[in-house]
């Protein structure tokens, strides 16, 4: 998903010519693009559940998938798929709308430099969030396993902190 991996990346954008310059946008900034572009509400949850999505990018005011339909869609089915909305102008209104369905950015159509740091940063927290639930589930495994082995010793095992028993084993 970084720049050294294949960035799996989701539209849904009206128009296809649009499409394609944010994904040469992107290829131009080094990425390497996996791209799948969804049309309508009905395509979106089998398309969401087909692979791992690093990134979405919907169209504020789009007729054919809605942007709320698409961050319902991710939400959901409770996905960690980040969001970047593309806006037809820079009003402020349509920029809250755009933050509180749940988009990580709305960017202006012809802000390509924005763009690129707002795609750059939003795949930086994706890879921040990923690597922590990571290690999470790493320390989660690591606890069982030696509340396993300590449960299975034949000799009596109590761990005390502040004078109160935390964990004793059956012996």
């Amino acid at each position: 998903m970084a720049k050294e991996g294949t960035l799996n990346l989701l539209i849904a954008h009206d128009d296809s010519d649009d499409a394609g310059r944010l994904i040469s946008l992107l290829e131009g900034a080094s990425y390497r693009i996996d791209a799948q572009a969804v049309d309508s509400v009905e395509e979106l949850a089998p398309l969401l559940q087909s692979r791992r999505w690093d990134l979405a990018i919907g169209q504020l005011q789009a007729t054919t998938l809605p942007a709320k339909k698409l961050m319902a869609g991710i939400r959901s089915q409770g996905l960690d798929i980040p969001a970047i909305l593309i806006s037809n102008s820079s009003d402020i209104v349509n920029v809250v709308e755009g933050i509180r369905m749940g988009a990580s950015y709305v960017i202006p159509v012809d802000e390509d430099q924005y763009f690129l740091l707002a795609t750059s940063s939003t795949l930086e927290q994706l890879e921040q969030r990923r690597v922590q639930l990571d290690w999470k589930e790493r320390y989660n495994s690591a606890e069982i396993r030696c509340e396993e082995l300590m449960d299975s010793s034949k000799n009596a095992i109590a761990l005390v902190q502040d004078g109160t028993y935390i964990y004793t084993n059956e012996p």
